[in-house]
């Protein structure tokens, strides 16, 4: 997660089981405005099973992949 001026900014969830334990927790950070970053598909898939928006999903499992994926939606979203 990094960490803002107003809290935590950004979550990554490596695996469907990493998002089930963390999914209690996680309501007061979707209204504060946290965005949800997946490692692949099913990740990406068991993210908006929940009712969330995957902010970006890594295209390669590493940690290279997910850097390119948070930096690129930053990207687009600053543009």
């Amino acid at each position: 997660m990094l960490e803002g001026e107003g809290g935590m900014d950004l979550a990554v969830f490596f695996s469907p089981s990493g998002l089930s334990f963390v999914l209690p927790m996680l309501e007061e950070a979707v209204r504060g405005g946290m965005r949800f970053c997946a490692l692949g598909p099913t990740t990406r898939a068991a993210v908006e099973e929940a009712g969330l928006e995957c902010f970006a999903e890594a295209a390669r499992p590493e940690p290279g992949g997910l850097r390119d994926a948070i930096l690129e939606a930053l990207e687009k979203e600053n543009s």
